[in-house]
């Protein structure tokens, strides 16, 4: 509030609203000093430019501690403006008496510190209203670009899962079944409907809890192998006993659809995806074997996890890459 822009305006209106109160109160009879009113307007002006400039540099000073918390904030910058005040109450009781050549006794300076004290304290009060109606309004905006980037990655889990190949290749695979393994052919339509209905279920969700989005990826686990029943290995190994963790919907079926996407996957050079859980962390490693050709990025995948993270104030995940793997490392938080 101190740093605004054109403050100079504002203590100009502040001044002349202070001089015509006191004037229609008559708070000047209280004043024994023998000056016009032109030089009451002018000591007015000064004393309200030194309060708020003075507050203005002890705003940079608080700037340099990092880590203290907005109420803890105000509260030590506003204690240290009280000895700003009666710095400047004193100071400007000894420029009258320098320079108008008028004594200033006791009655004279409890009135400048009474002055500087409501001037003071009404300028904090305005500055602890602007400095939260902004945080309130970083906040909305920070919940606004999560419920955004939650909503890409729902698109981007949907459309994976219903764009022409995907669903070309899973209904391949299902008029196979059904000539040849009926009761296969039911459940693959079962774990099918599963994947749609979780997606569709956390479209809402920012977070969701570990086991449930274990079940889903289950569930995409069971389509995949069908179509690469024996060039995609998966070592799947989480540890399900701490139900109390959570991380954002289909964040394990975006990392799993990359690898795919990224990977060749043959008898030749078979794709091999392990997943385990490190304490507060998941870990995700697939074995690299790049395309020659791989499809366009659409920026969404990894980046959108770790922006997610990030609007969340968690860690972000941490890449690991060399010549053989690909890892991926998740953490998991503790509440929703």
């Amino acid at each position: 509030m101190f740093n605004i822009k054109n403050r100079y305006l504002y203590v100009a209106l502040l001044a002349g609203y202070s001089f015509i109160n006191i004037k229609f109160t008559e708070g000047d009879a209280l004043i024994t000093l023998p000056v016009d009113n032109w030089i009451l307007l002018l000591i007015i002006c000064w004393l309200v430019v030194l309060v708020w400039e003075g507050n203005r540099l002890i705003g940079y000073w608080m700037e340099s501690f990092s880590g203290i918390k907005t109420a803890n904030r105000l509260i030590r910058q506003f204690l240290t403006s009280i000895i700003l005040v009666v710095a400047i109450s004193l100071l400007s009781a000894l420029l009258i008496e320098l320079f108008l050549s008028i004594d200033t006794g006791w009655l004279e300076i409890k009135l400048l510190l009474g002055f500087n004290f409501r001037i003071n304290l009404f300028l904090h009060c305005i500055n602890a209203i602007i400095v939260y109606n902004r945080e309130l309004s970083t906040s909305r905006t920070e919940a606004e670009k999560l419920r955004v980037q939650t909503a890409e990655a729902r698109f981007q889990a949907l459309s994976n899962q219903i764009k022409p190949h995907f669903l070309f290749n899973s209904f391949n695979v299902l008029m196979v079944l059904i000539e040849t393994k009926p009761k296969v052919a039911v459940e693959f339509l079962e774990q099918m409907s599963s994947v749609y209905r979780y997606v569709l279920r956390t479209q809402d969700s920012k977070l969701v809890k570990l086991n449930e989005e274990v079940e889903f990826l289950n569930s995409y686990l069971f389509l995949i192998k069908m179509r690469f029943p024996d060039t995609l290995k998966i070592d799947f190994r989480p540890d399900l006993d701490h139900q109390d963790h959570f991380l954002p919907p289909s964040t394990l079926q975006l990392l799993l659809e990359n690898a795919i996407k990224h990977n060749e996957v043959s008898k030749q050079h078979p794709l091999t995806i392990e997943l385990l859980r490190d304490g507060d962390w998941l870990t995700i490693r697939n074995s690299r074997n790049p395309k020659n050709q791989t499809e366009p990025s659409s920026k969404v995948g990894l980046q959108n996890i770790t922006n997610r993270y990030e609007l969340l104030g968690s860690a972000v995940p941490e890449v690991i890459e060399d010549d053989e793997t690909f890892t991926v490392k998740i953490p998991l938080l503790t509440s929703p």
